[in-house]
């Protein structure tokens, strides 16, 4: 993570990290949660996630499906043409270390 230019991820906390670190970011998102992040990274626009499952086939006939609890997946196609719209946020380290500082200060002021 800290050696890419760019970071792929469906990963929330990657998202948040990567962003962190100074890297670009292209998020995959499976949940609403990534509008919540302050520095919006580039969005894949996922229509549809399916589950991911396994089945077990003799002949052209299904003879037993798994299906994996919380874990999906989605097609990536062309991802590469939304490259140029990532972009870094290089203070958003240092704005999340003053709201850390913030916040002990408050937590400090309150026990003492």
């Amino acid at each position: 993570m800290g050696s890419g230019e760019t970071i792929l991820t469906s990963s929330f906390h990657g998202a948040y990290w990567g962003t962190l670190l100074g890297r670009k970011v292209l998020a995959f998102p499976f949940s609403s949660k990534f509008a919540s992040l302050k520095h919006l990274p580039t969005l894949y626009p996922v229509k549809n996630w399916s589950p991911v499952r396994w089945r077990l086939s003799l002949l052209g006939q299904s003879l037993y499906e798994w299906k994996y609890k919380n874990q999906y997946r989605c097609t990536t196609d062309d991802w590469q043409a939304l490259l140029p719209q990532t972009r870094t946020y290089p203070n958003s380290l240092a704005e999340c270390r003053a709201v850390n500082q913030q916040f002990y200060t408050a937590v400090m002021n309150l026990i003492a």
